[in-house]
């Protein structure tokens, strides 16, 4: 029997009010040659009765039950690991896919002999939904050296940001080692993006917008404290310079690796870390960021003057470079408040991991 076209990889925790909507989803899809793989990562709620309710009659669906919660890189290595499609997919439980996208991306990616199919995405917020293109285009990624040059701003660009709207040669995959790596509680899709699109000889994109990225108040990059993140964002970007390096991407990667410190992971890293109930004052808490490896490196590569940076990730840096922990604490606040207060009117969107 012929293996699947595409199997797309569902990794489920604690999504009871979103997962009826991620899989019916999948289970309206016009791709004949479909099968899905739901890993249930030990929820807690009633997400696992509403899968086996929604998926019990439908062979194209298998349930794999875990006993532990290990995160969303080790349920969707899992799912990688049960997976036969021809191509790979990945859907978080709280997003959804329009009816025809698997067959959409299978076709680009199959018409224009690609390894990888990606298409644009919709950003939906409870203020709105914003249309997002494929960041990079087509004619930019027609053969591995123009590929591996768009990856040299990968962060600029944000085209190593969300697997989920793209699909993946499986054999690639394979043959590479590629996955995902357990150990990274956030900021995975980053290191498997690169890792995936430095080994594709051709990447189709689509201009077709086909999922919708739902963006909630429990999503990680929005939770106030979390105490993983330091050590997994480090591990991230320690991941990312081997990953470019093996790939030959040069200095240019390494400089916009760092701005992206700058101006997303390191505000951010702030954040998290003044919100830790168990941090006894605020300069203690900011000074531990300070000595993270990757704030420093970025601290010292990225220039204050002729940067571009916004002024208040400009006056974070500046006082970075300075060592100046309890002043970054109090303007981190300020400025953090004043962006929430933007926020809640509509006019900013949140930071991205």
């Amino acid at each position: 029997m012929a293996n699947p076209a595409v199997s797309v990889i569902v990794p489920v925790y604690n999504a009871e009010h979103y997962v009826e909507q991620a899989l019916t989803s999948l289970a309206d899809q016009t791709l004949d040659s479909l099968e899905v793989v739901v890993v249930l990562d030990a929820p807690t709620d009633s997400s696992a009765a509403l899968v086996e309710s929604l998926v019990e009659s439908d062979d194209r669906f298998q349930v794999i039950p875990l006993r532990q919660n290990i995160g969303l890189a080790g349920a969707r290595m899992i799912g990688l690991d049960a997976a036969s499609g021809d191509f790979v997919g990945f859907l978080d439980a709280d997003d959804w896919a329009d009816p025809d996208m698997y067959a959409r991306l299978h076709d680009g990616a199959v018409s224009q002999h690609a390894d990888i199919a990606g298409a644009a995405h919709r950003r939906v917020t409870p203020t709105g939904v914003t249309e997002v293109p494929f960041p990079v285009p087509a004619s930019a990624l027609s053969d591995r050296q123009s590929i591996r040059a768009a990856l040299t701003h990968g962060h600029s660009n944000r085209m190593l940001w969300f697997a989920c709207r793209s699909i993946f040669r499986r054999a690639m995959l394979v043959e590479g080692g590629i996955g995902f790596d357990e150990r990274l509680r956030t900021g995975e899709d980053m290191v498997f993006n690169l890792r995936a699109f430095g080994a594709a000889d051709k990447v189709a994109v689509l201009d077709d917008v086909l999922l919708n990225y739902r963006e909630t108040p429990n999503s990680l990059t929005m939770s106030p404290h979390l105490s993983f993140v330091a050590d997994s964002l480090q591990l991230s970007y320690d991941l990312k310079l081997q990953a470019a390096r093996e790939l030959g991407l040069g200095p240019d990667f390494e400089r916009d690796l760092n701005r992206y410190v700058i101006e997303n992971s390191f505000p951010r890293l702030l954040s998290n870390a003044l919100a830790d109930p168990t941090a006894t004052s605020p300069r203690r808490a900011v000074r531990a960021v300070l000595t993270l490896p990757m704030v420093r490196e970025a601290a010292a590569d990225v220039p204050l003057r002729g940067s571009g940076l916004p002024r208040g990730i400009a006056a974070r840096l500046a006082l970075a470079k300075a060592r100046q922990p309890l002043a970054l604490s109090v303007l981190h606040r300020r400025s953090s408040a004043a962006a929430h207060g933007d926020l809640a009117r509509g006019s900013r969107r949140p930071l991205s991991d």
